[in-house]
């Protein structure tokens, strides 16, 4: 009678050679049938064979090397080194998650990776510190990814930190500390999840971050669709802002000098599609609509003499107000 470990060895085979092996590892039938043996599944050269043909044949990718003696490995394909670098590059930028949950998920991804590859992956992470204590933010985008594939509202409380760290929620003009809301997608941006949402009482997109939100609630009220919103799409709103600070919406022109250095900053913040009107004179001219906010005028600043705002006068006007409100409050005397 066959021993019960027989039942598992196709198996126990694909799994072998999709976790330790890839095409600059790979493993012989001798060395296989080692694996086997030391899991209590002994069996013959030819069944490695046919077990090798059969996997093939159900669409697994397993590769054979034909050298002096047959050498196989799993080519899964799932992600290259490269993309496995990135997406765990990005889990260590996240700021909302933990530095648990950050170590979670960096060795998940690098195990997709396989033995070799995903040590390499380990090896050369720098886990950051100074990340956040809890994993609440996890927790919410669970349940807001839940309200959004089921289109219903959600209800939470926001709130801020004080110096202490200590949590100061938010209260309505209602004095009530809940909101009610229609999320309607959630938002990576600047090392930050955001929820996008509509509410009755705004014409627009609101947006809270995920990690300021508590007691987060999938609702069985439908999500509200304002007119409005068929408009105004998600992506067309999130193009205009700055920083996820909302404000009013305005078509600008600006005036920036014909540099790579300028061009390249203009098309990471506006996309490829915004059109540039080279002047002639060394600098070129474009519009964009933006939602007009502190951070958006504060990005102008940083840009120096780079890049200057010229259009409308109205928002040209609001930029300078700023600006001098700035510097008063810094104390600093600017002579005319």
């Amino acid at each position: 009678m066959k021993n019960k470990n027989q039942k598992i060895k196709l198996l126990r085979i694909w799994e072998i050679l999709r976790q330790d092996t890839d095409e600059e590892h790979t493993m012989s039938t001798v060395e296989l049938m080692d694996r086997l043996s030391d899991e209590g599944i002994v069996c013959e050269r030819k069944s490695v064979y046919d077990d090798i043909r059969t996997l093939q044949e159900c669409g697994y990718p397993v590769q054979v090397k034909r050298t002096r003696v047959n050498e196989y490995y799993a080519s899964t394909g799932a992600f290259s080194m490269a993309e496995l670098r990135l997406l765990i590059d990005s889990v260590q930028a996240a700021n909302f998650l933990s530095s648990n949950k950050s170590k979670e998920l960096t060795m998940k991804l690098a195990a997709l990776g396989g033995n070799a590859r995903g040590e390499k992956l380990r090896g050369s992470t720098q886990f950051l510190v100074g990340k956040r204590k809890d994993d609440s933010a996890t927790a919410n985008i669970e349940t807001l990814q839940m309200a959004l594939e089921r289109k219903r509202k959600v209800r939470f409380r926001y709130f801020h930190l004080d110096v202490d760290k200590h949590r100061e929620y938010r209260t309505r003009s209602d004095g009530s500390a809940w909101y009610e809301v229609s999320p309607k997608s959630l938002v990576y941006r600047d090392d930050n999840y955001y929820m996008l949402c509509v509410m009755p009482e705004r014409e627009h997109y609101v947006t809270y971050r995920v990690d300021r939100m508590d007691d987060v609630t999938m609702l069985r009220d439908k999500c509200d669709a304002p007119l409005w919103s068929k408009e105004e799409t998600v992506a067309k709103y999130l193009k205009s802002t700055f920083g996820m600070f909302a404000g009013d919406r305005e078509r600008v022109t600006m005036l920036g000098k014909n540099e790579p250095k300028v061009i390249d900053m203009v098309l990471d913040r506006f996309g490829f599609d915004v059109t540039l009107h080279d002047r002639g004179d060394g600098t070129f001219m474009f519009a964009c609509d933006v939602q007009v906010s502190p951070v958006f005028f504060a990005w102008v600043l940083t840009m120096g003499d780079s890049l200057k705002l010229v259009a409308p006068d109205s928002v040209c006007k609001r930029y300078i107000q700023t600006l001098q409100s700035e510097l008063l409050a810094q104390n600093v005397v600017v002579d005319k």
